[in-house]
């Protein structure tokens, strides 16, 4: 309600789809990224909007979270502020430089190209599984995906986490779908919930529709697919997390 006093000049737009996330922020000037500080969750959080605003050129004012203060370097590729006295000079500064609004938005949109970018981090990564797994590269691994429970219509999460199991399945890898029966599946059976899970997102090859998440099945791998599902993945010690 404290926005009210400035009437047009606040604009508040209704859920919008991900697909028109780039094309908004491209649209604004600065974006902002603020995050409460001596918070467990919020240090927990990544610079994805660092990342989403940098991709369409735009700059970003953010707290210094952990993964903040990882990729931007204050006043170079972004700007961190963790105080109000910080956030009205950040503000301040680049509401009144346009030159540098560019300036820091370029940087970003170099450095998020050249190092944060799933192509640019591939080989990083395949070489970080390499040496996990040792000198066993083919042979194939047991995965728990420990999901809570799947939206079908409107959660490209959800899609994008099954495209990846039908990839890996499709490769001979074993994986159990570890599904926790809340929310819209509180009141199904477990085979209902499997029904469900296979109708709306395919059940891939190799896989198996495991309710609940205690215990977690044996694997060689459990992926927490969100930020309440990491502490289950974490505790399950027959598995890497």
């Amino acid at each position: 309600s404290r926005f009210d006093r400035c009437g047009a000049r606040i604009e508040r737009l209704p859920l919008q789809p991900w697909s028109l996330l780039p094309t908004i922020q491209s649209g604004v000037d600065i974006n902002l990224a603020p995050l409460e500080s001596r918070n467990a969750y919020t240090e927990a959080k990544s610079c994805v909007k660092w990342i989403e605003a940098g991709l369409v050129g735009v700059p970003t004012i953010a707290s210094p979270r952990s993964d903040f203060t990882r990729v931007i370097v204050d006043g170079e590729n972004g700007v961190l502020a963790d105080d109000p006295t910080a956030w009205q000079t950040a503000l301040r500064t680049l509401v009144d430089d346009a030159k540098l609004r560019r300036e820091v938005a370029e940087r970003a949109r170099s450095d998020i190209l050249h190092a944060h970018t799933s192509r640019a981090r591939a080989f990083e990564y395949r070489e970080a599984l390499r040496e996990l797994l040792g000198e066993e590269d083919d042979r194939k691994l047991a995965i728990n995906w420990v999901l809570e429970a799947p939206i079908a219509a409107n959660s490209g999460r959800y899609r994008n986490i099954f495209r990846i199991a039908a990839e890996l399945g499709a490769k001979g890898h074993v994986q159990h779908l570890c599904i926790n029966p809340v929310a819209h599946l509180a009141d199904k059976s477990d085979e209902q919930i499997r029904t469900f899970v296979d109708e709306m997102f395919g059940i891939p090859e190799n896989a198996d529709v495991v309710i609940g998440h205690s215990p977690l099945p044996p694997a060689d791998v459990s992926i927490a697919t969100f930020w309440t599902t990491a502490p289950i993945a974490a505790k399950n010690d027959e598995s890497l997390f």
